[in-house]
Order: C-alpha cells, then structure tokens, then sequence
C-alpha cells in the first residue's frame, strides 16, 4: 500500500501582534487621516482619527458655562422688572397679535408672532402681556451670551469678553427693550447668533483646513439672516453686508456656486416665515394690517410700502445730525468711560 506523502503546514505570517512586539511592522502615512502598515508582505490600512486638544475643549467648555452663567445672571434682573401690562407704544398691538394670531404693522413679524404664541401657551404665568415680557428678557439674556461668545471668538480674553457682556447688557436702550413687549430683544438675538457665525466662518477661513466646517458656517449665517429677517428686516441688510464682506474675504466663494446656492436656499427658507401672513389673512383674523392676501399686498406689508413714507435720508443735509445723535449715544449707552475703553480697544 502505497503511502501518502506528508502535507506540509503553510508558512505562518507572523501575526499582527507579533508585529507589534518584534518591530517588524512598518507604517507610513500615505494620505490624512489613513495609515498603511505593512506586516511579513501584508497591507492593512486603517483610518486616522484626528487628535483632540483637551486644552481647547476645556476652553471652549469653559466659555459655555460663563457665557451661560452671564445669560442667567441678565434673566434674572430682566425677569425682575418685566413690565406686567401693556407697555406703550405698539406693544398693545404686538401682544394683540400674539394672543389672536393677528397680523400686526408692516412688516408684520411674523416670527415674533409665531414664537409669542408658542411662549404664551408653554408659560402659562400671569397675563399674556406679562408673558411677552418674560419672552422679551429670555431673548436679551440669551443675547447677552452671545456676545461674550462673540468676544472670545475675536480672541478678547475671559475678563474682557464678560465685562463687554455685562456693558452692553446694562446699556440703557438695550435694558429698555428687554423687558417690554417689542421685537427688538428678539431681533438682538438674531444679530447676536449671526455675529458669532460669521466670526466662527472668519476664523475657518484663515485656518483654511476644514472646508466644510466653513461652508456649513457660511449657510448657517445666511438661514440665521434670513428666519431673523421675518422678525424684523434689519437681519436682510446684515445678510446683505456678510454676503459682501464674505465674496471679498473669500475670494474663491465666488466659484464655488454650490455653496451660494445652498445659502441662498437657506436664507429663503427662513424668510418663508413671511408665508403665515399670506394664509392667515385669508382666515380674517381680528388684526389684519394691510390684508396681505395676495402677493402684491404682502409685498407691500413685508417693504412697510404704505405705512412709512417718511425718508430716512432725504438729502445730504441729514448726515450731520445723524453722525452727532450716532456718536453722542455712545455716551448714553456705555456712559463717558465706557466710550474711552471703546476707542482704546
């Protein structure tokens, strides 16, 4: 009987961690974030996780909770003298519109609107007048938070960037209007937001490394602009100066049209807000200034058209008193000293 030859093991590749332990694996780094190691003829590639910093994570933790703390600390003074009645001016008809879903003066405030409604039914606490108070201080706290975000972004230092949170806080036309019913505190908050993105969007650009962190800044700036838009139209104009200060910062956005196209989308999504005036006209509600019912109508309630036919420049005559009412606020509203620290940093 004819016996068989014996079979032959199969050389053993040295395993991969033995490689670890003999030192004859080799890596190289062939391009970011992968790593080639080859072992005994084997080729493994594995993806590179980017190492975090804890140092920046625990600073950028930190300014969380000061800037959170800062918010808290000007709620609770707001929250204290939130006016309990109708305030005077258009406040009677901006509370009317929030507790009836109305339609109050061009250019309608939709978001203010929507947002009042929603705040008056989730805090159910005193008169709806008093709610929009406390509505009102919820937005200008928040703001005040944003602002020392805004200062740490432009590398101010901790001590710094609290102090001008707590200045522009304490300011007396801001404090006027965080505890009132109006749009302003509101409208202060979108600038707020948008401020921070587009100093986050700055310094993306001068790191130039992560492009999509950038350009999801861009857009988010831009849908910030425009759902700010629909509480007061001031946030068009800033979207505006962004969108031409970024075209020359970022002197390649002009080729990358994808990414203009997704701001734009995102800026009129916001805006779509104005839509609620458009349908709810068409219910007739108790308050409908303008009956924005068709598109020529809305239109002309979004452009305040008929309701503010005074100019706000009519000639060049007007610039002076404009730059001295500017430039003499600076000492109302941040006192003589406060101008001084302005103009020194």
């Amino acid at each position: 009987m004819a016996r068989s030859a014996p079979t032959r093991a199969a050389p053993r590749r040295p395993g991969f961690a033995r490689c670890l332990s003999s030192g004859s694996m080799t890596a190289q780094t062939t391009v970011p974030r992968l790593a080639s190691f080859t072992c005994a003829g084997a080729r493994l590639e594995l993806p590179l996780m980017p190492a975090s910093d804890p140092d920046s994570s625990a600073r950028a933790a930190a300014d969380r909770a000061t800037a959170l703390a800062l918010a808290a600390g000007a709620f609770a003074v707001y929250a204290a003298g939130a006016c309990r009645t109708i305030y005077v001016g258009d406040s009677g008809e901006l509370v009317a519109a929030v507790h009836t879903l109305g339609i109050p003066h061009p250019s309608g405030y939709p978001l203010y609107v929507l947002l009042g409604k929603l705040w008056t039914v989730l805090v159910p606490l005193g008169s709806v007048a008093f709610r929009m108070s406390l509505f009102s201080a919820l937005c200008a706290a928040l703001a005040v938070g944003l602002v020392y975000l805004a200062a740490r972004a432009l590398a101010v230092g901790r001590v710094a960037a609290a102090a001008a949170a707590v200045l522009f806080a304490a300011s007396p036309s801001f404090w006027g209007e965080a505890n009132v019913q109006r749009v302003y505190a509101l409208n202060a908050l979108f600038v707020a937001l948008a401020t921070l993105l587009a100093l986050q969007w700055d310094a993306a650009v001068s790191e130039d490394k992560d492009v999509h962190r950038r350009e999801r800044l861009f857009v988010g700036t831009a849908l910030v602009c425009g759902v700010g838009a629909a509480n007061h139209t001031f946030l068009a104009v800033w979207g505006a100066l962004f969108l031409l200060f970024a075209l020359v910062r970022d002197r390649g956005l002009v080729r990358r049209w994808r990414t203009l196209i997704a701001a734009g989308g995102a800026a009129l999504l916001g805006l779509s807000f104005y839509g609620f005036l458009f349908f709810r006209s068409r219910q007739e509600p108790r308050l409908d200034w303008g009956d924005p019912e068709t598109p020529g109508a809305l239109w002309a309630v979004i452009t305040r058209r008929d309701f503010w036919p005074r100019k706000w420049l009519s000639g060049p005559g007007d610039l002076l008193p404009i730059a001295r009412d500017f430039f003499s606020s600076f000492a109302v509203e941040l006192t003589w000293a406060g101008a001084l620290l302005a103009l020194a940093g």
